[in-house]
């Protein structure tokens, strides 16, 4: 199977990949799907390619993967092995606020850059975090509550 990237915004190509990944389980055994991300226009390396292969890293547990340039040389794809399914998209927004919540955020910051997955669900996933043992702590920084990963 290969999916082609090129044009899509990091949401879309992580929801795509999710569903044709997962979907790929669902007939018994996992196939290898190649990722096209492209190299980035700069030569040094694209925004879906660092994203793709930071969140395959830290999936390794489901399955596994190898650069392109590991295979022909060439950085613009990646082949991905499945084994076991990806978490949902409540996962993936988790992972999207701690991701940005490296550096600390007010709730107002981190509601309005999720605002598409609605509020709720960003409350939730904030809460969800918080939780012990907490990846997201919750610091009055200069009089304010701010959030940053642990």
């Amino acid at each position: 199977m290969e999916l082609d990237f090129h044009g899509k915004t990091w949401r879309e190509s992580l929801a795509a990949f999710r569903e044709a990944y997962n979907a790929s389980l669902s007939g018994g055994g996992g196939e290898s799907i190649r990722l096209i991300h492209g190299y980035g226009s700069t030569g040094v390396g694209g925004g879906l390619k660092a994203r793709f292969r930071k969140y395959l890293e830290k999936h390794q547990s489901r399955l596994s993967f190898r650069p392109g340039e590991e295979i022909d040389a060439n950085p613009g794809w990646t082949l991905v092995e499945a084994a076991r399914t990806l978490p949902e998209e409540d996962e993936v927004l988790e992972d999207l606020i701690l991701e940005y919540c490296q550096q600390p955020r007010t709730m107002d910051k981190i509601a309005g850059k999720f605002r598409r997955y609605g509020d709720p669900k960003v409350k939730q996933a904030i809460k969800s975090l918080s939780a012990p043992p907490a990846s997201l702590l919750r610091v009055n920084k200069s009089g304010r509550d701010v959030y940053q990963a642990a």
